[in-house]
C-alpha cells in the first residue's frame, strides 16, 4: 500500500469543503493517504467534525498544520472572494522537511479516480507538476497577463489548484522565498495573485499533467471538441469548480457536474451544514430574481464592506478602498522598517567586503579566546590519540575554514569540527572512552549536532569537539544527472532514517544511537547494494548528518591527507582544503551573512563564566597525557 501526502489548505469558512474534498479522495482508492491541513483559521469544533471521517474510512491520517497569515503574508494582495489562505501552497516543503514528495489540491474539487494514477506521474526531473491553464481560447492566450508579467509569448500557462511537486529539490532550490519575494515585487500587479507568482517562478520549467486531473464542465463548450469533451469525461481524475458563488456546487445543484461533489457529503460531519449553505443560497437567488429594480440599483450605486476592504459601485465601476486599521497599520509600519534595515545591512555588508580583509580581522578576546585555547588542548589530546591507533581526521566545517583564512579560529567560532571515514568513525567511541576517563569527558554518539555525530565533551563545560562521520560511493565520477540523483537518494536515506528511530529516545539514552542501521540504510538507498570502491571513491558525509549539497566531494578533494598549522598546533587537513571549502562554502574568503547565528551556542556566554577553572583541569589532565 502506497503511503500519499496530501495538502490541502482552508480557513473556516471552507472548512466543510476539506472534508468533501477528502471524502472524494478516500472513496476512489485503496492507499493510505496522509493528509495535511493548513490551518488558516479553522475552529476547533470544525477540525474534530473533520477528524470524524475516520467513521467512513480507515485508510488514513490527519495533521493540522497551523498557518498565520498575519505573520506570514501580512502584506500580499488577496481577492474579494479568496483569502490569503491561497498562499500557504508556498510553504508545503518547509513545513514537512522529511516530506520528499506531496500533492496539494484545492478544495473546490471532487475526485472522480484514484489519486495513485497523479501519484505515480513521472516528473521527468521537474520538481512542479501542473494542469496547464485550459481558458486560452477565452482570453486571446494570456497575451495580456504575459505581457504584464513579462513572460514570453510561447509561456504555457499553468493552474496551481492541483500541484505535484518534489519537495526536496523545492527546498534545495529555496522556492518558497523566491514566491514570497516575487510576491511582494509583483503585489501591484497581479491580479490572480498565487497563479500569476507561481508562473513567474516557474517559467516553463515544470511538467504539464494531463486535463484529466483538472476538469472543468463549465468550458466543455468554449474550449473543447466533442472528442476532447468525450476523452475528459471518460478518463476524468479531478474535477474542478473555479469561479464565483453560481459555479460551486454546494451552492447550485443544477450543475451538470455538482452530483460528483453531493455523492461526497453523506460520507462527512458536514451533510447538514452543506444543505443549509444550498438553501440559503437558493433563497438569496431567488430574493435577486424577484427584485431586478434591486438589483439594477444596486450595480449602479451600492457599498461593500469586507474585513480589510469597502467595495464602493457607481454607475457599474467598482472601487475597492482599503479599511484604516491600526493594528494593520502599525504592523506594515513595524516591516517597513524591517526592510529598510535589512536594506541597510546589506548594504553594509558589501561595504565592509569590499573594504576589509577577512584574514586580517584580529582573534576573540576574553573568554571566548580562552574557551577557542581550551579547544584547541582538547584537539591536541585528540590527535595524540588517533596517532596512537592510526585513525585518519581531518579539520571539517568551520575549524577547517578558520585554518585556511585566519591560521586557527574563526574569530567569533567556539568549537572544533573533525572528519572521519566511516570505518574510523565506527572505531572512535570505544578508544574514546578507554582513553578519556569518565569522570572528566563525556563521549556521547548522537548528541552532537542536534543528536546526530559523536560529541567530545570536558564535562560541564562549552569545550567539545564534533565528529562528522564521511561515506566512500561505488564510483570515482559522476555526471552531472548522476549527482544530482547522488544528492536525492543521500536525502531520502536522511528523511528514511531518522523517521525510523527517534532523536529524543537517543538524546536521553533511552535507545543506542543505530549505527549499524544508517550503514544498512546507506547501502540500500544510496549504493543501492553496489560495494563501495576502495581506490578514490566519491566521498559523502554521512546521511545521518547531511547538510545539503555541500556534502559531497571528490576523494582528491580530501586524500591524502596533510598537516597544516591551527593554532600553532600540526594537524590533519583535507589534501585540496580550497577545493573542500569552496564546494562546502561557495564564496568563503567574504564576510558571512549577517543574519546568520555566529555562535553555535545560545547559551555560551553562562558557561564562559567558568572558563578559568574548566582549562585548569584540562592542563592537568594533558600534562599527565604527556608524560605517560
Amino acid at each position: 500500500m502506497l503511503k500519499i501526502p496530501v495538502f490541502l489548505s482552508s480557513d473556516n469558512n471552507y472548512a466543510p469543503f476539506v472534508a468533501t474534498t477528502m471524502a472524494s479522495i478516500l472513496m476512489h482508492t485503496n492507499e493510505f493517504i496522509e493528509f495535511y491541513i493548513l490551518d488558516c483559521g479553522i475552529s476547533a469544533k470544525n477540525k474534530e467534525k473533520i477528524k470524524k471521517e475516520n467513521k467512513f474510512f480507515k485508510n488514513f491520517s490527519i495533521e493540522f498544520v497551523e498557518i498565520d497569515l498575519d505573520k506570514d503574508f501580512g502584506d500580499f494582495p488577496e481577492l474579494e472572494h479568496i483569502t490569503k489562505a491561497m498562499y500557504a501552497r508556498y510553504m508545503i516543503a518547509d513545513l514537512k522537511p522529511e516530506i520528499s514528495r506531496a500533492i496539494y489540491s484545492d478544495i473546490d474539487v471532487a475526485f472522480t479516480g484514484d489519486i495513485k494514477h497523479l501519484w505515480n506521474e513521472n516528473l521527468d526531473n521537474y520538481m512542479l507538476g501542473a494542469v496547464p491553464s485550459q481558458r486560452g481560447k477565452l482570453n486571446n492566450n494570456y497575451t495580456d497577463i504575459k505581457i504584464k508579467l513579462n513572460l514570453a509569448d510561447s509561456h504555457k500557462f499553468f493552474m496551481t489548484g492541483l500541484l505535484l511537486i518534489d519537495c526536496q529539490r523545492w527546498r534545495e532550490e529555496h522556492i518558497s522565498e523566491k514566491l514570497l519575494k516575487e510576491t511582494l515585487k509583483m503585489k501591484n500587479k497581479i491580479t490572480l495573485p498565487d497563479q500569476e507568482i507561481f508562473n513567474i517562478v516557474f517559467n516553463n520549467g515544470y511538467k504539464p499533467l494531463d486535463t484529466k486531473y483538472c476538469v472543468i464542465y463549465k468550458i466543455f463548450k468554449d474550449c473543447y471538441t466533442q472528442e476532447q469533451i468525450n476523452y475528459l469525461t471518460e478518463n476524468q481524475i479531478i474535477v474542478h469548480y473555479p469561479g464565483g458563488a453560481e459555479y460551486k456546487p454546494w451552492n447550485n445543484k443544477e450543475l451538470i457536474s455538482a452530483k460528483y461533489f453531493w455523492d461526497t457529503v453523506s460520507k462527512t460531519k458536514f451533510k447538514k451544514e452543506i444543505k443549509e449553505i444550498n438553501k440559503n443560497f437558493l433563497k438569496t437567488s431567488n430574493s435577486r430574481r424577484v427584485n431586478p429594480m434591486k438589483t439594477l440599483l444596486q450595480k449602479i450605486f451600492s457599498v461593500k464592506n469586507t474585513e480589510n476592504h469597502k467595495i464602493l459601485t457607481i454607475l457599474w465601476i467598482k472601487f475597492k478602498l482599503k479599511k484604516k486599521n491600526k493594528r494593520n497599520a502599525y504592523t506594515q509600519e513595524i516591516k517597513k522598517e524591517i526592510e529598510v534595515l535589512h536594506t541597510e545591512i546589506k548594504a553594509l555588508h558589501s561595504l565592509l567586503n569590499a573594504c576589509v580583509d577577512i584574514t586580517k580581522i584580529p582573534p576573540a578576546r576574553g573568554g571566548l579566546r580562552k574557551l577557542q585555547m581550551a579547544d584547541v588542548l582538547l584537539l591536541k589530546i585528540f590527535d595524540s590519540i588517533c596517532s596512537k591507533y592510526n585513525i585518519g581526521y581531518w579539520l571539517d566545517g568551520g575549524t577547517l575554514l578558520g585554518s585556511v583564512r585566519h591560521k586557527g579560529f574563526i574569530p567569533w567560532d567556539d568549537d572544533i569540527d573533525i572528519g572521519m571515514l566511516r570505518e574510523d568513525y565506527n572505531k572512535i567511541i570505544n578508544i574514546l572512552q578507554k582513553e578519556l576517563p569518565e569522570d572528566l569527558f563525556e563521549i556521547n554518539e548522537g548528541k552532537g549536532f542536534f543528536r546526530k555525530v559523536i560529541r567530545i565533551i570536558f564535562k560541564d563545560s562549552p569545550i567539545q569537539i564534533d565528529i562528522w562521520p564521511y561515506d566512500k560511493y561505488y564510483k570515482d565520477k559522476v555526471s552531472e544527472e548522476e549527482m544530482i540523483k547522488l544528492k536525492q537518494n543521500i536525502l531520502f536515506c536522511y528523511n528514511k532514517f531518522w523517521e525510523t528511530f527517534s532523536h529524543d529516545k537517543i538524546c536521553t539514552g533511552e535507545c543506542p544511537f543505530p549505527r549499524e542501521e544508517i550503514s544498512k540504510f546507506t547501502e540500500k538507498y544510496i549504493l543501492n547494494g553496489n560495494k563501495p570502491l576502495e581506490d578514490k571513491p566519491i566521498i559523502f558525509r554521512g546521511a545521518e548528518a547531511w547538510l545539503g549539497d555541500r556534502c559531497v566531494y571528490d576523494y582528491e578533494d580530501i586524500f591524502p591527507l596533510k598537516r597544516t598549522q591551527f593554532e600553532g598546533v600540526n594537524l590533519l587537513v583535507p589534501n585540496k582544503p580550497e577545493g573542500f571549502l569552496d564546494k562546502y562554502y561557495g564564496e568563503y574568503m567574504q564576510l558571512p551573512d549577517f543574519n546568520m547565528q555566529i555562535l553555535g551556542h545560545s547559551n555560551i556566554n553562562e558557561k564562559l563564566s567558568s572558563i578559568d577553572n574548566k582549562m585548569k583541569k584540562l592542563e592537568e589532565f594533558y600534562d599527565k597525557c604527556k608524560h605517560k
